[in-house]
Parts: C-alpha cells; sequence; structure tokens
C-alpha cells in the first residue's frame, strides 16, 4: 500500500482547511496509507468534535501522528515558504497562492523545490506565471454534495433567518480580513456601504455571515461592534434598508441550505481577489444567482454559466498590506466599480 503524509490546516474552519480536507478524503478514497500532521491558519477557528463534517474530523484526528518514516508521497497544503521539501520521496505543495498579479521570488524559490505543484484556478497559476515559474498543474475544488441534495432545502436555516423581514435580501460570505476598507481583501466595508447607497430607500436586507477570526461570543461581540462603526458611518438616518448578522459555525448542510432558502435573492461580492472562491462555488452550485468582481480565481468556474459580472481596474495593493512574503511591492488586485456594482 502506497503511504501519503499530508501536512496541513485540516482542523480549521478556513478556506485552506475546507482545501486540506478535500485532499484527506480523497486520499482514502483512492486507499493510501494516510498520515497527518495539523498546522494552525492564521487566525481562524478549529473543529473540536470529532463528529463534525461527518465525521471526516474524526478521522482526521485518528490519522495524526509523528511521522517517523518516508512516505511515497508528501503533501503541504500551505504557504509556498511554508513547505518542506524533504519529507517524501515525492513532495507536492499545494497552494491557493496569493491574491494579486504577482508573487514573492521566495515563493519561485520553494517551487522549484518541489517535485510537483498544484494551485485551484488558472488565476493563481499565472500569479507563479507573471512571477517566472510555469510548471505548476491547476486542479479545482469541489463542492459539497449537500449543495446539489435534494433533500437539503432552505428550511434548515429556518430558525436563524427569522428575523429576517425584509422584502429581498442579498448575502455576504466570508471572514474579514483588514482593519479598514482599503485593507479588506474581501471588500466588507465598501460593500456595506455601497448596498445602503443603492437601496437605503427600499424594504431589503444585507445579510453578512462573517466573524473576525473565531466563532466564540468575544469574536462575535467584536465583530459586531466593527459592523455597528460601518452602519453608523454610511447608513442614511430613516433607512429602509436593514442589515444582518449571521454568525457560529454552521454545517455542510445548513451552508447549501443558507444558500437555498427563498429570503436569499443572490450571493454578493465585492472582492479584491480570490485564490479560487469556494463560497461562490457553493452558492453556483446551489443554483443562487452570484454577483462579483470579474477578476481573480472565481472566473474559472463562473465563467461555464450565466453570472453578473462587476466592473474592475487594478491598482496597488495598500502599503500597509506589504510585507514582502506574502504582499509584495509592486503588486496589484482589483477594485471594483462603485457605480457598476451598485447597478
Amino acid at each position: 500500500m502506497k503511504t501519503m503524509h499530508i501536512k496541513g490546516p485540516l482542523l480549521t474552519q478556513s478556506g485552506y482547511g475546507v482545501h486540506s480536507r478535500q485532499i484527506f478524503r480523497w486520499a482514502q478514497s483512492r486507499g493510501y496509507n494516510v498520515s497527518v500532521e495539523v498546522t494552525n491558519w492564521g487566525i481562524t477557528p478549529w473543529y473540536l468534535d470529532p463528529q463534525h463534517c461527518d465525521g471526516l474530523i474524526g478521522q482526521v484526528m485518528e490519522c495524526t501522528k509523528p511521522i517517523d518514516y518516508r512516505p511515497d508521497y508528501a503533501i503541504s497544503i500551505q504557504l509556498p515558504h511554508e513547505w518542506n521539501p524533504g519529507v517524501g520521496k515525492k513532495n507536492i505543495g499545494v497552494t491557493a497562492g496569493v491574491e494579486t498579479n504577482i508573487c514573492s521570488q521566495q515563493w519561485i524559490n520553494a517551487c522549484k523545490q518541489m517535485d510537483a505543484v498544484i494551485v485551484p484556478s488558472r488565476f493563481a497559476k499565472q500569479t507563479f506565471v507573471n512571477s517566472g515559474y510555469e510548471k505548476i498543474s491547476v486542479v479545482n475544488e469541489c463542492f459539497y454534495d449537500s449543495c446539489i441534495d435534494s433533500d437539503v432545502d432552505g428550511n434548515t436555516v429556518e430558525d436563524e433567518l427569522a428575523c429576517v423581514t425584509t422584502e429581498k435580501n442579498f448575502l455576504i460570505f466570508g471572514q474579514i480580513t483588514g482593519p479598514d476598507s482599503s485593507t479588506d481583501r474581501k471588500n466588507t466595508f465598501d460593500t456595506i456601504k455601497w448596498f445602503f447607497e443603492a437601496y437605503s430607500d427600499k424594504d431589503y436586507g444585507l445579510i453578512i455571515k462573517t466573524n473576525s477570526g473565531t466563532n466564540c461570543t468575544i469574536d462575535k461581540d467584536v465583530t459586531r461592534k466593527k459592523l455597528k462603526n460601518v452602519i453608523d458611518a454610511v447608513r442614511p438616518q430613516n433607512a429602509k434598508a436593514k442589515l444582518y448578522f449571521l454568525h457560529g459555525l454552521m454545517t455542510e448542510a445548513e451552508v447549501a441550505s443558507l444558500y437555498k432558502n427563498e429570503k436569499i435573492t443572490a450571493l454578493i461580492s465585492a472582492t479584491r481577489g480570490e485564490g479560487f472562491g469556494l463560497p461562490l462555488l457553493e452558492a453556483a452550485a446551489c443554483k443562487l444567482p452570484v454577483i462579483a468582481t470579474n477578476w481573480s480565481g472565481h472566473k474559472d468556474f463562473l465563467d461555464l454559466g450565466d453570472w453578473l459580472k462587476v466592473k474592475k481596474s487594478l491598482v496597488a495593493v495598500p502599503p500597509e498590506k506589504i510585507d514582502g512574503q506574502i504582499f509584495v511591492p509592486g503588486a496589484s488586485w482589483a477594485q471594483p466599480d462603485q457605480k457598476d456594482f451598485i447597478k
């Protein structure tokens, strides 16, 4: 039996966590003898219950152990500078890269030390090509079966949406990634501002499923205060439009049910860049209309169907984001056009 060691944030509630678990599940389905090394991923919550994700979390926990052998394959689902090229007989680096047009030379050097490098989108590959490395394979991520399962409908989250009374409602899905509008890659702050500019006098709602790093009560209070500060600054007095805040762990079926709920009109994203954009894929698989910036990783799958593309321009990443490792000098990302997004 072929052996495989998987290193990545398999227990975290993050995009990299989902990607890591997809690879783990695939390896098990192919009969590999799998061992696991669990890593952290930024400031994100962890799964602690072995029953979560239909028992997959428990399987990951059972396979987590120190590596005392040289596996046939070693897969690292991390940022390139975190890869260790000497673990396996064959070493494979998996990464979503960076959500800009170029990456660091440190990452290019890391790629050259691996036997193979895999990214989830053609956009992510182009970032490496632009920076001088072309030996990249593209393997898209997948959506949960519950997205197309006929037994999963929108009623599963009826209690969570009981307070939603507005006629039409747009959904934002994703963690706040910066302290203000200029540095937040997901662009949540501008999205709120533009929503109120478009619909302040209408019976419309904006539902935000987000957090600031964890799913605990303290995080909920911190995130609520962030959102309140934005709302106080941009919401006109006597506005009819409302903002709703969703927080906390949701199962795969509950996420799919959220997309399928009749109160949700569309998923919207004024993102400045996505290595892949899993929530956009899940929403599309659930047949929820998608409005998003016409740039980056989600175009791989959204361009296969119909979606509303928001015009954009490429602008320099703010100096506050430049760290020389992930975001490098000279890098650009998208700035969605405000008027076109509102339209």
